[in-house]
Parts: structure tokens; sequence; C-alpha cells
């Protein structure tokens, strides 16, 4: 198994393990108040990690022993009035010596507190700057087809030349420019072959 998937595995553990430590089984509203304080205290991390570069190089460094990365990780956590629970488990991290995959952690609790609220992730990529319109209506399109909620993310790519691409879980779709000039030279090539 390559380190990459060994990666994958540990860091949905860890995630699920995290969420399922912090949202407690009983009770509909206080899963649900649960799951939204986790979803903030990682996006507060996410944010913390994205802003501050030193943070990243600090939980790379492998100079720092586990006992004092992971008492150093709970007191800023507590410092910055994060759960207990939180705090908690970003010393469980340190002590295995895997807080480099924080960010990723990140990532994916927020996946597995979606799907728990049945809201589906998807990312849209265009050639240019769409209008919030535009995107909105891209959105509540996409949310009718799956009957769930859709929490969109934008991004720009200038290769797609024109058009966008929608990427949800493993789909793609591709009404790009890029993408269709890709298949005509596929089709292309097949017919020539024949």
């Amino acid at each position: 198994m390559s380190e990459r998937s060994d990666n994958s595995i540990l860091v949905s553990r860890y995630a699920a393990a995290w969420r399922l430590a912090a949202v407690p089984a009983d009770g509909r509203l206080a899963a649900q108040d649960a799951r939204v304080k986790l979803a903030e205290e990682a996006m507060a991390l996410q944010a913390s990690l994205a802003n501050d570069g030193r943070i990243a190089r600090l939980l790379n460094d492998p100079t720092i022993p586990r006992r004092a990365m992971a008492a150093a990780l709970e007191g800023a956590a507590k410092k910055a009035g994060l759960s207990n629970i939180t705090a908690q488990f970003l010393a469980v991290l340190a002590n295995a010596g895997r807080q480099s995959l924080l960010s990723k952690i990140l990532v994916a609790v927020q996946r597995q507190i979606d799907e728990a609220a049945g809201i589906q992730n998807a990312r849209l990529t265009s050639a240019a700057p769409l209008s919030g319109t535009a995107v909105t209506e891209i959105q509540n399109l996409l949310s009718k087809q799956l009957n769930r909620d859709v929490r969109m993310t934008t991004e720009i790519d200038e290769n797609l030349i024109g058009g966008l691409q929608i990427e949800l879980n493993s789909w793609l779709i591709d009404a790009s420019l890029t993408g269709q000039l890709a298949r005509l030279e596929r089709q292309l090539k097949s017919t020539k072959a024949a």
C-alpha cells in the first residue's frame, strides 16, 4: 500500500474519531449543536493554518519532542477558547507524531460533518470569475437535482479557456472549452485508428 493511501486512511480515521468524540450519540439537538461547534472549530483551525505559515512550520518540525508539541497544541487550543475535546484531540495527534496531517484532517472532518448533515460539497472551476448570481443559480440547480443542500466553492483556472467544471465527490461535469477540445481530439484519434 502506498504512503499516500496510508495517509488518507489515517486522515479519515483521525477525523472520524475526533467527530465521534465531539458529537454525542444521544439527542438530535445536542448532536446538531456539537456538529456546528466542531465545524466552527475546524474552520478556525484551518484559518489559523492558512494565515500563519509559522504554525505549519512548527507542526512539521521534527526537532520538537512529541510531548512538548502535544502540550503546546493543547495549551494553545485552550487559550484560543476551543473545546476540551478539540484540545485533547490535538494533543493525541501530536503524541502520535501525526500533527503534520492536521490540515488534511480538518478538511476530512468538515466533509464528514457535511455528510452527516446531508450537505453535498461541490467545487466550481471556471475560466473567469463568475457573478455571485451565476454561482447561486448553479448551486440551486445542483441542490434541486441532488435533492440535497450544496456547498459550493469556486476556483479560477485560466487554462480552461472557457466554460466551467463542477466536481462532486468522484464526478466531474466538464462543460469547459478545454474539455470539449480534448473530447474532440480523442474522437479524431479513434477515427484515424479505425
